[in-house]
């Protein structure tokens, strides 16, 4: 014997009768043109709401209702009431309202033209009426939607009704919010790539200022070598020369002067003062294999203070800035 197919059942609760109705249900009840239905299909209107609001309040979502205002005419000083738009009420489940809309559903018929609208089609030559007319049929139709995240629509047909399948409006809510939560946490995601990234890029213009200090010291440094290794030829060449002129007239000026020379010679040495790029504002400190003092260079971990750093950095003696400082050596005399 073959199984019959499993139903699966989407209905919700449904309340025989409306008592103590939400704000919104209220505006609906007390003023019958906010629900553009047939009579006859007004109280199972009211009913498949009124359902719908009270599931939502039972799980602690926000019903908001759009009320009605009065708006006065310049003219003639009468009042009418209006309504802010299709929307009956909303529904948020947490993060994002999904706003409910019930109406007939429509269809398309041809539009039959009146005895003036042929009148004038005579008259001008055109056509000036729709080709087409919508009418209400008497099945209904509730829409749930929120902008981007589309809308669900349910449908009376032949085989079910609006009031069998309200789970799935109650789904639909759920899922706005659900699907704004996973588009907030995409944002923060992307947010936090986009702070890494500018990190990054801000790390690699320092790194590349940096280089190109390191360039000029070292470029300068290579020139100061090559005229100190010049000058100490020609200081030589003098000293060798110095006994061939011991009977000049200016022999204690040229000694004098070539006592000069060594002495400078010994004080240019570019060794014994060598521009490096000062760690400007940085302070480290060492944990477990150093000895705990600011500045360590023990085997340890070191925490960086300066925010310009990254969390963890590899030692005190890498270079930051590019301010200038002078190592001196002590030089033999």
């Amino acid at each position: 014997m073959p199984r019959k197919p499993v139903v699966k059942d989407e209905r919700i609760a449904m309340p025989s009768q409306i008592r103590g109705p939400h704000p919104e249900i209220r505006e609906l009840v007390n003023y019958k043109a906010r629900l553009d239905v047939p009579s006859g299909q007004r109280q199972r209107a009211l009913t498949i709401l009124h359902a719908v609001v009270q599931e939502a309040l039972r799980r602690e979502w926000t019903v908001t209702p759009v009320l009605s205002e009065m708006r006065s005419n310049s003219w003639d000083r009468t009042k009418t009431r209006v309504w802010p738009g299709n929307d009956l009420f909303t529904i948020d489940a947490g993060d994002r309202p999904a706003a409910i809309r019930l109406r007939m559903k429509q269809r398309q018929v041809k539009h039959v033209p009146t005895k003036d609208e042929n009148e004038q089609t005579e008259r001008w030559g055109y056509r000036s009426y729709k080709s087409n007319d919508l009418i209400a049929t008497d099945r209904m139709r509730l829409e749930i939607g929120a902008g981007s995240s589309g809308s669900l629509i349910l449908e009376d047909t032949t085989a079910t009704r609006i009031d069998d399948k309200l789970k799935r409006a109650i789904a639909k809510i759920q899922s706005i919010t659900d699907e704004a939560i996973e588009q907030q946490e995409r944002q923060r995601l992307r947010a936090i790539a986009e702070a890494e990234a500018r990190d990054r890029a801000e790390i690699l213009r320092r790194r590349t200022a940096r280089y190109g200090e390191w360039v000029k010291t070292r470029q300068s440094l290579h020139t100061e070598v090559g005229q100190h290794r010049e000058l100490r030829t020609t200081v030589k060449a003098l000293r060798a020369a110095l006994p061939r002129l011991k009977g000049s007239d200016r022999y204690a000026e040229l000694q004098t002067h070539l006592e000069w020379a060594e002495q400078h010679l010994i004080e240019s040495e570019p060794f014994g003062s060598i521009p490096l790029p000062e760690a400007k504002g940085r302070t480290c400190r060492t944990w477990g294999g150093g000895n705990g003092t600011t500045g360590s260079l023990g085997g340890g971990r070191e925490e960086c203070e300066d925010p310009a750093h990254p969390k963890t950095c590899p030692g005190t003696s890498r270079p930051e800035t590019t301010t200038t400082l002078s190592l001196r050596l002590a030089m033999p005399r």
